[in-house]
């Protein structure tokens, strides 16, 4: 042993040995940095290309559900049955029917007459319905008019 060695071994060179561990374990060093840099860099590349790869797995199951959607409408409206042909609409009518009475009719009359009409009730999941059967129709609406103006009017 040398002369600093035990030197510092007789000053509690344990105790200083122990404090230098410490800090080297708490100190990073440069290429340690740059490993971390590049293992975090790794996984957000493999995050993304994840994120990118169910993005495009959830699109083809859009797809795919728009597909089938548009093949029971069809089958519907090819079917001999009326009512199976006209359902969608008539749900349709029947809501705006209760609109119409509940908030013009009734209005009207208790304006004019003084009666104090009871006016149907709507159950929420029914508005709900309502208004996503209107808002889907009017999206698709849309949709198909621009795809038309697109590519001009078919006969």
């Amino acid at each position: 042993m040398g002369v600093l060695t035990s030197a510092i071994s007789a000053l509690g060179g344990d105790l200083v040995g122990k404090i230098g561990d410490v800090i080297g374990d708490l100190h990073t060093s440069e290429k340690e940095k740059l490993d971390i840099a590049l293992a975090e860099s790794q996984l957000k590349l493999a995050a993304r290309e994840s994120t990118q790869a169910f993005e495009a797995e959830l699109e083809t199951l859009f797809v795919q559900a728009d597909k089938e959607h548009q093949k029971t409408i069809r089958a519907q409206l090819a079917s001999d049955d009326w009512f199976v042909r006209r359902m969608r609409p008539a749900v349709g009518w029947v809501c705006l029917l209760i609109i119409v009475y509940n908030y013009i009719v009734l209005t009207t009359a208790q304006m004019i007459f003084g009666m104090a009409l009871v006016p149907l009730e709507l159950p929420t999941e029914l508005w709900v319905m309502f208004g996503s059967l209107i808002g889907g129709y009017s999206v698709m609406r849309t949709m198909e008019k621009g795809a038309i103006g697109k590519r001009g009017p078919t006969a």
